[in-house]
């Protein structure tokens, strides 16, 4: 295992991703485990290498932009059914952020959205981060009981609640206020 910092420009080629460092005449073939937003992109990016056998499809490399994915890279990798590729896979589709205001609603079907995660995958990721998740979760879980005795679809209170999440300050307003905030953003849909 080898982990590397390198500036250089990202490159989107369909399903692959090319990384070719500056002042270099080489070109890495990663699987991306960040969010690759346009078809090239330049920065400082982390290379997570590793090496199984002698052969040259035996070599991995896993991309990252921050090193706050690669620790959530990490933590995925090791879960049951899941494995490297299907954790960059989960980074790649949703940023940190997104990822964790997903599993704070328990959203398995954005997790299932995701090439490669099954129901039993996505029960299962949500399982093993519901600890982390647990004060977000009670409100969440709150809001929903809420919501659904006035009669409204979860799946709208999840879509409010994960706007809402975006928003710098969301986690830290009391659950009158984070009601008011929800059905401001129902009414203007």
């Amino acid at each position: 295992m080898v982990f590397v910092k390198v500036e250089g420009v990202v490159i989107k080629d369909g399903d692959l991703v090319w990384l070719r460092p500056y002042k270099q005449n080489v070109m890495f073939a990663c699987t991306p485990a960040t969010y690759i937003a346009s078809d090239r992109m330049r920065g400082k990016w982390l290379l997570y290498i590793t090496i199984a056998g002698t052969s040259v499809t035996e070599i991995q490399v896993y991309l990252f932009k921050r090193m706050e994915e690669y620790r959530l890279w990490e933590k995925l990798k090791g879960l049951p059914r899941l494995g490297p590729r299907r954790a960059a896979a989960v980074i790649a589709t949703y940023p940190p952020d997104e990822f964790f205001r997903i599993l704070a609603l328990g959203d398995k079907e954005a997790l299932r959205s995701i090439k490669g995660i099954g129901s039993k995958t996505a029960a299962s990721i949500i399982a093993h981060f519901s600890d982390a998740l647990e004060d977000i979760s009670e409100d969440v879980k709150e809001l929903h009981k809420i919501f659904t005795d006035w009669g409204f679809e979860k799946s709208e209170v999840n879509r409010a609640i994960s706007l809402l999440m975006r928003q710098d300050g969301f986690e830290n307003m009391s659950l009158e206020n984070k009601v008011r905030a929800i059905l401001k953003v129902m009414s203007d849909e």
